[in-house]
């Protein structure tokens, strides 16, 4: 029995440890497949037809996807006229939520560390006299927001360092 427990813990521990390269995975595995599903479509779907100055033309894949307007536009045929480029695809709606959600995610995961490391170098780089009181005013209710308190926003992070030593 004990045996047992240890090998459920170890695998329970081996897929905490590896959830992150599972979630990317999937991400890049997912990608692939919306992508031949629209290469599917560009065989079999009416395609949309626009025409585009060069100072407009944004690759995300060169000569095969261009964002438009925040959307992926997946290419099939591009010529060139005096009018501007006469590009024919698909835009791809799925392609571009998931790069989307990988975005915020990515974003919400980036803000949350900076304030953690603000906080971080507060606490080891402020002397514990100069520290500023920094309470938490009460939930907000309804429109109410929290005050804004000008100390925080200019709070400066100096390096204390000690006297110099006389011999």
């Amino acid at each position: 029995m004990s045996r047992l427990k240890k090998h459920i813990t170890a695998l329970a521990l081996l897929l905490l440890v590896s959830a992150p390269l599972l979630v990317s995975v999937g991400y890049l595995l997912q990608k692939q497949y919306i992508r031949h599903q629209m290469k599917e479509q560009l065989e079999q779907a009416h395609l949309q037809t626009l025409l585009l100055q060069p100072g407009q033309i944004h690759w995300a894949k060169p000569g095969k996807e261009l964002w438009i307007n925040n959307h992926l536009f997946d290419v099939k045929n591009m010529q060139l006229t005096n009018k501007g480029y006469i590009i024919q695809g698909l835009f791809d709606e799925q392609e571009t939520a998931i790069n989307q959600k990988a975005a915020q995610q990515s974003e919400s995961q980036s803000n949350s560390a900076q304030v953690a490391l603000q906080w971080l170098l507060l606490a080891l780089y402020q002397p514990a006299e100069n520290l500023i009181e920094l309470s938490t005013p009460a939930a907000p209710t309804g429109q109410q927001y929290f005050p804004y308190q000008t100390a925080i926003a200019y709070m400066s992070l100096g390096v204390v360092t000690p006297p110099p030593n006389k011999a």
